[in-house]
């Protein structure tokens, strides 16, 4: 065997040592040779990741309560009656704003009205169009959360209350598909939703990357991106050689706290980090501004992005998961008031879906139309764009409507305008290809409006279960083909997945 044989030999298998394949070995070779001439997000993340097994997470959250009740497991006042309960003190529905579908348990809210404490805002919340385009991905699962403080249980949304060592459903969903990708955990909304978890062995790559301004932010990703006569590559290479060995180094600040996670991270960031989102094109390629194909259909879908830190939001996410360089987004209403004018034009309530202290129904047919509208619109762009292993996006995209928890039953004399409380039942929409579609898991108590749990493997209703944090958090992942044996206790929900 000659000498340069058996050293690549040698080669191969110690890299095979290290956890890597022949595959891989070539693979990583070539993009080294030829990176700068083959770079794009997509192929390269292709090569990295086994894209066609890839499945993406969108949180929808809705900061304050977003009521199960008022939207799509809705009760008649005649359910209620022939259920033994009071029609007049239970948050139920009359025929005329309530929708049922012959072809489906699924139930939709038409309810107008006027919130006077918003200048007399006109609303008019109609849900049954979305239901009838999006039932068959549409699943609702009953819930019953642990807190009624809006941060802990927003955070425990997303964590199954520390259900898998205090690691958030993005960050798991991340570990498992984000793999080189340089924006694997897109954090786009607010609160608790967007928090990170606390396990301390999480890949750097699936940490969240937080973002405040989507309309502007990516314009940052680039050191010279959009700067008109800036210093050429070589002289910002020599800047940054300056920095590390003869500014950094010696100084008290470096020397004092070299051994620090977080300024290793930060370092780390500002040159491997920086130089993947360079080498990426990411700052105009996800430049809502930058005139791409994208940019120019995501503006037609959201108008409003200039003025609407929401429609902002999706087109960002819209953007960053179809140009592959991130598997999941998390976005959702503020938590403050969004008006183009005075309060007669208002899109989001004061404190989005917790306005519903001043006026339970109003405000919760407003806010669940804002997301719904987005929602409708998201999907639209993400079924029309093809995945590199077959089908759309879409079919491979699971939404996670989360919430902080639900909102009390009770109204005084049977009240169309009436205040309400937090309550830990409630329940939670999922809609996805992947999931069990046009099904609701669990069932409603008419005489209380509580909901209850089901069977986790057959999906039948159960009135003596209920579906804890955990369980929901499980079954998230398990639908999108993550193996939760990590997660202590939890079960098999094979009623919440499509196969």
């Amino acid at each position: 065997m000659s000498r340069s044989k058996k050293k690549h030999q040698q080669s191969i298998r110690s890299d095979k040592a290290k956890g890597l394949d022949r595959r891989e070995v070539l693979t990583q070779g070539l993009l080294l040779a030829m990176g700068p001439l083959l770079w794009s997000p997509r192929r390269l993340l292709a090569a990295e990741n086994n894209g066609d097994n890839k499945r993406f997470l969108i949180v929808m959250h809705g900061s304050g309560g977003a009521s199960i009740l008022d939207s799509f497991m809705a009760l008649s006042s005649n359910e209620v009656r022939a259920g033994g309960g009071d029609a007049n003190q239970l948050n139920c529905y009359e025929s005329a704003q309530l929708v049922s579908f012959s072809d489906s348990p699924l139930r939709a809210v038409n309810y107008q009205g006027t919130i006077a404490v918003l200048g007399n805002l006109k609303v008019q919340g109609a849900q049954d169009a979305f239901v009838r385009k999006y039932k068959q991905d549409m699943m609702v699962v009953t819930t019953e959360s642990t807190s009624v403080t809006h941060a802990t249980a927003q955070k425990r949304s997303i964590t199954g209350n520390e259900a898998w060592s205090g690691r958030t459903i993005q960050e798991v969903v991340a570990a498992t598909y984000g793999k080189g990708m340089p924006l694997a955990n897109l954090l786009l909304g607010q609160g608790g939703f967007i928090e990170h978890g606390i396990d301390s062995s999480l890949p750097s790559y699936a940490k969240g990357i937080l973002v405040s301004e989507p309309a502007t932010w990516s314009k940052g990703l680039s050191s010279a991106y959009g700067i008109d006569n800036a210093p050429s590559e070589e002289v910002m290479s020599v800047a940054r050689e300056i920095r590390d060995q003869m500014l950094d180094s010696p100084s008290a600040f470096y020397r004092t706290f070299k051994e620090s996670p977080v300024l290793r991270d930060w370092v780390r960031a500002r040159s491997d980090t920086r130089d993947l989102f360079e080498r990426g094109k990411l700052a105009a390629g996800l430049d809502i501004s930058s005139g791409n194909q994208n940019a120019i259909e995501l503006m037609r879908l959201f108008p409003d992005y200039t003025w609407d830190p929401y429609e902002a939001q999706a087109i960002l996410g819209c953007m960053a998961l179809t140009q592959g360089t991130t598997c999941t987004i998390t976005l959702g209403p503020s938590f403050t008031l969004v008006s183009k004018g005075g309060l007669t034009e208002t899109r989001n309530a004061p404190i989005g879906f917790d306005f519903s202290h001043a006026n339970h129904r109003g405000v919760q047919a407003l806010m669940w139309s804002r997301m719904l509208s987005v929602t409708d619109r998201m999907i639209s762009f993400l079924k029309s764009k093809e995945y590199s292993g077959g089908g759309s996006y879409w079919d491979r995209s699971l939404m996670y409507f989360a919430t902080d928890f639900g909102r009390s039953r009770l109204r005084p004399s049977g009240a169309d305008v009436f205040a309400s409380g937090h309550h830990l039942n409630n329940g939670v929409l999922i809609v996805s290809p992947l999931a069990s579609g046009n099904k609701v898991l669990g069932g409603i108590d008419p005489k209380t409006a509580l909901t209850y749990g089901f069977d986790p493997a057959s999906g039948r209703p159960d009135p003596g279960r209920k579906t804890e944090e955990k369980d929901l958090f499980a079954g998230l992942l398990q639908t999108m083909d993550i193996n939760t044996s990590a997660i202590s206790g939890a079960p098999d929900m094979r009623a919440m997945r499509r196969r």
